[in-house]
């Protein structure tokens, strides 16, 4: 279904993490980091969900500027919770297809909550049971 990526989530994490370190309370991310998200499997529909029209991401892109800061926390948001499911599944592939496909669990597709904090902590805690061999 999703084309493997190795630890790519974890890569675009790293350079965030690393970022917001030198500047916690103004940090905003490029919107090219929003781009290439959806470049290594992200729907183009979440991105959209999570942070407003994509016509708009794809400007602010090419005009090499960043988001704002509200934007910024919701893509992190998303990259926090692929990353994690890239590491609970040591497989970016098979993450990705995790968090596609309707959960039971959870009674929606994993990305699909992640459009607000709150089902963003349940995804997080439905990987964390799945890492520690707890059904999810």
């Amino acid at each position: 279904m999703y084309a493997p990526h190795p630890s790519v989530f974890g890569e675009i994490a790293a350079t965030v993490e690393q970022e917001v370190r030198l500047s916690p309370s103004d940090y905003s991310m490029p919107a090219s980091t929003v781009t290439e998200m959806e470049k290594i499997g992200l729907d183009k529909d979440i991105i959209e969900k999570v942070l407003g029209p994509r016509g708009n991401i794809i400007k602010l892109s090419e005009a090499g500027a960043k988001l704002s800061p509200d934007m910024t926390d919701r893509a992190v948001r998303v990259l926090r919770i692929a990353n994690l499911a890239e590491k609970v599944f040591r497989n970016s592939s098979k993450a990705m297809t995790w968090l596609h496909l309707p959960n039971e669990v959870l009674g929606a597709r994993p990305m699909d909550l992640l459009v607000r904090e709150t089902g963003a902590t349940l995804v997080e805690e439905a990987l964390l049971r799945i890492n520690h061999s707890v059904v999810a």
